[in-house]
């Protein structure tokens, strides 16, 4: 029942997370873009248990909104979820003190056991450089 903050611009990615946490037992909030999920955010301060958000988006990007994020709750866990990262988008990411990397496609045992591991404050994950 603990509630996750989905943060995508693309649509499918964005619905088939909703639908595979809810699925789970996860209460879930979707954003397209990083402005939309601070407002959501912010609405649902304290409620937020972990979000989940891409890094390359249109408007304000997944690194723009990880540390807006943590200016509202230096706690907040980040999974960073995506499919282009590179070394400094990763290396920034790592800076902001995300907890974990999934990398798309991600399979739905990958997402949820990494959403579990967060949510029970273990950290790493993968970095989705090519060829790993």
């Amino acid at each position: 029942g603990e509630l996750v903050l989905v943060v995508d611009d693309e649509v499918f990615i964005r619905d088939i997370t909703r639908r595979i946490l809810e699925a789970h037992g996860y209460r879930v909030l979707t954003a397209r873009e990083g402005g939309e999920a601070l407002t959501l955010f912010a609405r649902h301060r304290g409620a937020v248990r972990a979000v989940l958000t891409d890094l390359m988006m249109p408007g304000m990007d997944g690194l723009t909104t990880i540390r807006a994020l943590r200016e509202i709750d230096p706690e907040v866990r980040i999974i960073v979820v995506t499919g282009q990262a590179d070394d400094r988008g990763e290396a920034a990411a790592v800076a902001l003190d995300v907890q974990a990397f999934l990398c798309k496609p991600y399979k739905v045992d990958r997402l949820l056991q990494t959403l579990d591991d967060v949510l029970r404050g273990e950290v790493g994950g993968e970095y989705c450089r090519p060829g790993r």
